[in-house]
């Protein structure tokens, strides 16, 4: 059991942030657990027992594996379909009995109370004990197992399902933890936007990209927030940093419907950085220019809504997969001072 919940909390946690960071596309972290889930099931259902003890080996094994996802899935619907998948291939192993559909109903209640139970631990303790005890009485009636030697093996694997929960709830805590970390060193505390740790991390990943696909272009854009300065000088620094924040929410919204990779950071004070892929130097350029006069529009202080900002733009093509970041980084710069010197907003590649 301890190395099922490892797999399933692992792809719960792991392969979204994966599928994300290949597609440029979110996924429920639910699906992976359910296919996962699905296919265990599949496998205990088509590994026919040979004797008694295998029977029982299988059904313990069903089971821990049907009341930890219950606890752990929030989709109703998906773990709806886990328990249709397990009545649909069990149900002529159970002897199409009716009393086999007992257990399937009562984990979908606890599904449905996953929350509260999770939140209270001596009613999980509960829970498990009495969802234990009607399951294992279920398969001992069905089939028509020794009652005194039935009985012990239920107790032996309700008594490991809770020891299983509680290394669950632990490795759970722990990848919150971990979360919180990444999420802390990899975004901005500010704005909520990607930070200048991941934009060095990320750039290794596009050179990665590039190497699977020497054809790929890379291009770097670095912008900065014309009178920023000013505007703190003005009107205060807490409405310099309502300032940052709303345009660090629009840029990021903006590029996340584009159909292509890219992402914003911010490296600096008022300094932004976006990385662009798959796109030739013009269309680069098209689509900055398209979010630059859409920012003429954006209201970026409430107490000041007649207030808008500029931007100073740099924009360069990476040279190639083994560019340094800090070469690439110099020739935008480059670009973005060109773009101040000429009077801002403006766009210099």
């Amino acid at each position: 059991m301890a190395g099922l919940i490892s797999v399933l909390d692992a792809l719960e946690d792991v392969f979204p942030r994966f599928y994300a960071r290949m597609t440029t596309r979110t996924i429920a972290p639910e699906l992976p657990v359910t296919v996962c889930t699905v296919a265990i099931i599949g496998c205990l259902r088509w590994l026919t027992p040979l004797n008694e003890i295998d029977t029982w080996i299988g059904d313990a094994a069903l089971f821990g594996t049907l009341l930890y996802t219950s606890t752990r899935l929030q989709s109703r619907q998906m773990y709806a379909v886990i328990l249709v998948v397990t009545g649909a291939l069990n149900w002529t192993l159970w002897g199409t009995s009716l009393l086999t559909l007992i257990p399937l109903v009562i984990l979908l209640v606890v599904n449905y109370f996953n929350g509260w139970f999770n939140e209270r631990a001596w009613w999980f303790v509960l829970m498990t004990v009495v969802v234990g005890g009607v399951t294992w009485t279920t398969a001992t009636l069905v089939n028509q197992w020794d009652t005194q030697d039935a009985a012990i093996v239920g107790a032996i694997v309700v008594f490991t399902m809770l020891v299983a929960h509680w290394y669950g709830h632990v490795v759970v805590d722990r990848q919150e933890q971990g979360r919180q970390l990444r999420y802390s060193s990899n975004h901005d505390e500010l704005t909520g936007i990607r930070s200048l740790h991941l934009f060095r991390k990320d750039y290794q990943t596009y050179q990665g990209m590039m190497r699977n696909d020497p054809t790929a272009r890379l291009t770097l854009v670095m912008i900065d927030i014309d009178h920023f300065k000013q505007i703190n000088d003005t009107y205060g620094h807490l409405t310099g940093n309502e300032v940052l924040i709303s345009f660090a929410r629009d840029i990021e919204a903006y590029l996340a419907a584009m159909p292509y990779f890219c992402g914003v950071y911010r490296t600096g004070g008022e300094e932004f950085s976006v990385f662009l892929y798959e796109l030739t130097d013009e269309e680069a350029k098209v689509a900055v220019g398209a979010y630059v006069r859409r920012l003429r529009d954006l209201v970026v202080m409430r107490s000041h809504p007649e207030r808008r900002i500029t931007l100073s733009v740099g924009m360069a093509r990476v040279h190639g997969m083994d560019e340094p970041l800090r070469q690439a980084i110099a020739r935008t710069d480059a670009k973005l001072y060109e773009a101040k010197q000429g009077g801002r907003d403006r766009i210099v590649q």
